[in-house]
């Protein structure tokens, strides 16, 4: 039997700009955060801070992603 899950959180994002080296262009880099008091269902609790950087033409990028469920 499978069981069904709902849950939902909100989360808010905020993005900066550097460069590594002066001629190099810029990677974006955006960090966010679960809304505290967001979390729904299953996701009641939850808490959490991650980031991430874009790298100009790549596909994917890696994402980091820091939580506790409280």
């Amino acid at each position: 039997m499978r069981r069904v899950r709902s849950a939902s959180s909100a989360g808010r994002a905020a993005c900066t700009f550097s460069c590594a080296v002066a001629s190099t262009a810029p990677r974006p880099r955006s960090f966010f955060e679960v809304v505290p008091g967001s979390g729904t269902g299953e996701l009641a609790g939850l808490r959490g801070t991650g980031s991430f950087t874009t790298v100009p033409g790549a596909s994917s990028f890696p994402c980091t992603f820091r939580h506790d469920l409280g």
